[in-house]
């Protein structure tokens, strides 16, 4: 049996929007579109958009045993 690695297409586009938005927040070009009330809230919008795209970078690469 071989092991190959399958990529999902539709979890792999989530992590790099993921990553781009939280790319964004952290330059602050984020601003131009969201105003944040405060610092605080800001700071759990990046992490929460990093979490969502390493999540879907995990679920991008799945393995396929072929017999």
């Amino acid at each position: 049996m071989e092991n190959k690695i399958k990529i999902n297409r539709n979890p792999l586009i989530l992590s790099i929007v993921s990553f781009t938005v939280a790319y964004m927040t952290a330059t602050g070009k984020i601003l131009s579109y969201i105003e944040f009330a405060d610092v605080l809230n800001e700071i759990a919008f990046f992490g929460i958009a990093v979490m969502l795209g390493t999540i879907g970078l995990f679920a991008s690469f799945e393995k396929s045993q072929s017999k």
